[in-house]
């Protein structure tokens, strides 16, 4: 089933399709929740399907960031593409960040 979701728990999965305002993505979990909340260090290998999607609204004062080497780089929702592992997460501010998780072929 395809559910839309108010965000209040963070996403993680792959990006299945990408319109103006909104993306859908394949969720995966981690097997370590722990690991999870560290999204500059997670690996996607890591991660297994749940078998759930969810659609992600964007919301207009989202920010975007890919991760790489440990840090997060400032990017725009041109940067995501179907198949990237993306995070979902709101900052302290309460702002949609939308994180481009790194990839070993990317």
């Amino acid at each position: 089933g395809w559910d839309s979701t108010a965000e209040e728990e963070d996403l993680i999965g792959k990006v299945v399709s990408i319109e103006d305002h909104y993306l859908s993505m394949e969720l995966y979990a981690s097997e370590n929740p722990e690991t999870a909340a560290s999204y500059e260090t997670l690996n996607p290998d890591t991660l297994t399907a749940t078998g759930e999607n969810r659609f992600v609204i964007l919301r207009t004062n989202a920010k975007y960031y890919r991760i790489g080497n440990g840090e997060r780089n400032a990017v725009t929702v041109a940067a995501l593409s179907i198949g990237d592992f993306i995070a979902v997460t709101l900052d302290e501010n309460g702002a949609q960040n939308i994180l481009l998780l790194s990839t070993d072929d990317k």
